[in-house]
């Protein structure tokens, strides 16, 4: 599977202070494109008018590094959300370089939908859901 068979996704481009003393992408970074692409992702499926009235709560992260990314490479993070529970869903990534279509990294996140004001969990909005639904149009992560 390719980044860009994913529903959504996200164009980064490497910049110099992206790199590690070893000249690639420093591990800690790949965090930031992933996060950066999912809030992109939520605003537009949420249509949120800002960043903190999203539902949402980190609760789960994990990451795999196939390949080094470095500067000056263009890469496309690819996701899509592959399972909705009650109280949370799973978004799956992929991280690939634009120029050769190499598998940069693969991660998956769970987060639990949330209400900052009562400080708990909530079912996940219908309306979300349905949204997301639509715009995914039957994918599924294999």
């Amino acid at each position: 599977m390719q980044a860009t068979s994913f529903p959504y996704q996200y164009p980064v481009k490497v910049v110099f202070h992206d790199l590690d003393a070893m000249r690639h992408v420093n591990n800690v970074v790949y965090l930031i494109y992933l996060e950066s692409a999912r809030i992109e992702f939520l605003n537009q499926m949420l249509g949120l008018e800002t960043v903190e009235s999203a539902p949402v709560i980190l609760g789960d992260m994990y990451v795999r590094y196939h390949s080094p990314a470095v500067y000056p490479e263009e890469l496309i993070v690819g996701l899509g959300i592959s399972r909705f529970g009650t109280k949370s869903f799973d978004i799956v990534y992929q991280i690939d370089a634009e120029t050769d279509g190499r598998t940069i990294l693969t991660a998956k996140t769970t987060l639990v939908t949330f209400d900052y004001d009562q400080q708990r969990t909530i079912p996940i909005p219908a309306p979300f859901r349905a949204t997301v639904e639509a715009f995914q149009q039957g994918w599924h992560f294999d």
